[in-house]
């Protein structure tokens, strides 16, 4: 099965947003990493506006298992969070 990596830059404690991502990942199984959104590298946020992500809290990015960037998006998402549930799901 194909390994997903998951990063959220989050905001902080106090990002609702990143809170409630964070939870519904947490829920279907995902694991992932939390960095500060400061950490946010100027190739990586390039890399995510490529791929269409508004750069907001959280901003969540989705390497394949190769670790290419394959997904990218801002904010709570739960829509794109089910989609990768789906495609964990059709992977297994």
């Amino acid at each position: 099965m194909p390994t997903q990596q998951i990063t959220i830059f989050t905001a902080g404690p106090s990002c609702i947003q990143c809170r409630l991502t964070e939870k519904l990942l947490s829920s279907l199984g995902f694991a992932y990493e939390l960095r500060p959104a400061d950490a946010l590298s100027d190739e990586l946020r390039a890399q995510a506006m490529a791929l269409g992500a508004v750069i907001q809290a959280p901003l969540v990015l989705v390497r394949d298992a190769s670790g290419e960037l394959a997904q990218a998006w801002g904010g709570y998402r739960p829509d794109l969070i089910d989609v990768l549930a789906g495609e964990r799901m059709l992977a297994a």
